[in-house]
């Protein structure tokens, strides 16, 4: 039954806000992937959840961006938005003069199974 198609990446969520609150109702994440010792970071901006005939829709961009760029983004929050893909700035414009700080992080685990032709991912909180 199983293919033999299997990996297993430790993640690190970061959420970021504004001081002003201005980056609301956007959620802003950066994810460090640690994936057989390579590590690599994306940028994920999911936007105001909207409800209409019975189906929810967001706006999700999310980005790979340079290693450098990733860590800058740990080490120095305020200047999270000269760090972030172009995509992403172009989208939350109203916040480039607004201080980004860390609201918080987890970790977890992504199991990622390939199973008859479909993607099963399965998060391990840890």
């Amino acid at each position: 039954l199983f293919d033999g198609n299997y990996t297993r990446n430790e993640l690190w969520n970061i959420f970021y806000e504004t001081n002003d609150d201005n980056l609301k109702p956007n959620v802003l994440r950066l994810r460090r992937i640690i994936k057989e010792n390579n590590i690599k970071y994306c940028v994920t901006l999911k936007g105001k959840m909207s409800f209409q005939d019975g189906i929810s829709r967001c706006i999700e961009i999310e980005d790979e961006i340079p290693l450098e760029k990733g860590i800058q983004m740990i080490k120095e929050p305020e200047k999270t938005f000269q760090n972030l893909p172009a995509n992403v700035k172009e989208y939350i414009n109203g916040c480039k003069n607004s201080k980004f700080n860390i609201l918080g992080d987890f970790h977890d685990i992504r199991n990622v199974i390939i199973y008859k032709g479909l993607k099963i991912e399965a998060d391990e909180m840890i």
